[in-house]
């Protein structure tokens, strides 16, 4: 029997975590020498969220530095994720991935104008390897409402996938699938996929260490933060064009292991980059302003504010956790700000009955929310925080039993109606259920992107009037 064997080495997830990036292509460039000097090739796959603006070096190049550590790891295909898709612009990305040497795949995307996938990506890859045909296919986790409004059109994976195969599968040996659709949209992949197919998968941040078997199909994730390189290495028989074998592994990329020079270079350069473009002023800040997690505090009357405005609505609330330091008096840069307020988060607009309101409030007041841990969905804080708020004035006993320390709530000069319906400017993160579940209860969600809620502080602290009003104080304790 005539056999090949092909090395798949992938990563996936690592968020900007630009102190992994030389071991891991220190790790790659020596594999994939070993491997080609037998005669075994060696595809390197990066299945999306490479890029995460809450790190400097990634928000001051714009994303370049992460494009720049694709080409020097030696990428050969990469999907999207949503840090990626939802974060930048349409014209951003078609800057970052202009003339770049890897193929970006995404077979559910398309441009809402032409209907067609963006001029820098690739639905479908047919790649002939030592005579073995491989179909590679790349879907990212389609979140229609946001990306609309990126000027995207999201198709279903499933869908997209089943079609694919169902129009070239006479073409294809095997099919190679770059998921960033978690492991759930992964497993229902599965189900559209002739056996023997591979998917690469991501965006649940899920670790395979020896993959993960549904029937014949092999899935491999490496978790996240670029703490593993994934290694899979299939066998084929060249007579009959198919798999004979597959095996996952995952390699554990400790600090300890060697660093690519070249990699090193490249973040240098871009580090002072984006230390010079975030070193810029914006705005002239009169006093100190503060943030608190367990009481109203300058900053969080700020945002609330901001969100409230942005949204023109009758009530502002964001949870005071995704602002992570004071501001000072005197000159802000753009680095400071976002130092302050990292998170990728997007305003929405909804309109939510009093009745969870008050009941979010209630939960305002607790220590456990007000300390609750909170990982994903755009958040990149510590933990909760406690609510804060615009255009309420709250009374409340902050000795009473929970759930029971407000006392009354007025929404501009009325009180606060149960049974009423209130247009609220809030943060998309709360839309997931995530830190105070209530919220997601609300009715005709709308989003605001690109915007991020820096840029509301950005705007709103070049205001004297904004920061004034941001000192007043409308919770009010009961002694």
């Amino acid at each position: 029997m005539r056999e090949l064997t092909i090395h798949f080495l992938h990563t996936n997830d690592i968020h900007s975590r630009f102190e992994q990036m030389p071991i891991i292509a220190h790790q790659v460039r020596m594999m994939r020498k070993r491997w080609e000097a037998i005669g075994e090739p060696v595809i390197v796959l990066d299945l999306g969220d490479h890029m995460d603006r809450m790190h400097p070096v990634t928000e001051g190049t714009e994303g370049q530095a992460n494009v720049d550590i694709l080409k020097t790891l030696g990428a050969d295909l990469i999907t999207i994720g949503n840090n990626e898709g939802l974060t930048f612009t349409k014209e951003q990305l078609a800057k970052l991935y202009k003339d770049v040497p890897f193929k970006i795949l995404l077979s559910n995307m398309a441009d809402r104008e032409t209907g067609q996938p963006p001029a820098w990506a690739e639905p479908f890859l047919l790649l002939e390897v030592g005579g073995i045909r491989l179909g590679f296919l790349g879907v990212t986790a389609a979140f229609q409402a946001f990306y609309n409004l990126m000027g995207w059109e999201m198709a279903s994976p499933q869908e997209v996938v089943a079609g694919w195969i169902h129009r070239c599968r006479d073409q294809v040996d095997q099919w190679v699938i770059l998921s960033h659709v978690g492991i759930h949209e992964d497993i229902r992949l599965a189900d559209v996929l002739p056996p023997g197919s591979l998917v690469f998968g991501a965006h649940t941040h899920h670790a395979f260490p020896e993959g993960e078997w549904l029937g014949d199909i092999l899935l491999a994730a490496a978790g996240k933060f670029g703490e593993y390189l994934g290694h899979v290495e299939v066998r084929y028989d060249l007579d009959k064009r198919r798999v004979s074998q597959m095996r996952a592994e995952l390699i554990a990329m400790e600090p300890t292991r060697p660093a690519d020079p070249e990699t090193q270079a490249v973040i240098s350069r871009h580090r002072k980059a984006a230390a010079q473009v975030l070193s810029q002023p914006t705005a002239w800040v009169p006093e100190a302003l503060h943030i608190r997690y367990d009481a109203e505090s300058d900053l969080g009357n700020l945002l609330a504010d901001g969100l409230r405005r942005i949204a023109n609505a009758d009530i502002g609330l964001v949870n005071s956790g995704q602002l992570l330091g004071n501001i000072e008096a005197g000159m802000l840069s753009k680095g400071t700000l976002h130092q302050i307020c990292p998170s990728p988060i997007n305003p929405c607009r909804a309109r939510i009955s009093g009745e969870v309101l008050l009941k979010s409030l209630e939960q305002s007041l607790l220590r456990e929310f007000q300390q609750r841990p909170i990982r994903g969905f755009g958040f990149r804080g510590k933990v909760l925080g406690n609510l804060s708020t615009s255009g309420l004035r709250v009374q409340y006993d902050p000795n009473g039993p929970a759930y029971r320390k407000i006392r009354r709530v007025w929404v501009g000069d009325e009180l606060l109606e149960p049974e009423k319906m209130y247009t609220v400017g809030m943060i998309d993160m709360f839309t997931f259920g995530v830190g105070y579940p209530e919220l997601q209860k609300g009715l005709d969600f709308t989003f605001y992107l690109p915007e991020f809620l820096r840029d509301i502080l950005e705007q709103d602290l070049q205001n004297p009037r904004f920061v004034r009003e941001a000192k007043r104080r409308l919770w009010q304790p009961l002694s």
